[in-house]
């Protein structure tokens, strides 16, 4: 996370606040993306740390960023599947 924020401070040529760190920290470990993904997006130039999360949130959905979190289906899960015929 250390590595993200210092890439940030140096782009936006200041210190990240609270907030800031605090979105860098959610990205890494509650959306679980992947640092070396991440610095692929911060671009050089003017933008802003929402533009990036929405960068980042766009191509997740797309699954251009592979998930580390397994899948994990639940035998109730499954069963209601099964019902439904999927």
């Amino acid at each position: 996370m250390k590595e993200i924020v210092l890439l940030l401070e140096n782009s936006f040529k200041r210190e990240l606040n609270p907030l800031e760190i605090k979105l860098v920290d959610k990205w890494i470990y509650l959306d679980r993306y992947q640092v070396e993904y991440i610095k692929v997006l911060i671009p050089h130039g003017e933008f802003t740390l929402s533009y990036l999360d929405g960068l980042l949130k766009r191509n997740i959905n797309k699954k251009i960023i592979p998930s580390e979190t397994p899948v994990v289906k639940s035998e109730a899960l499954a069963t209601f599947y099964k019902m439904l015929g999927i």
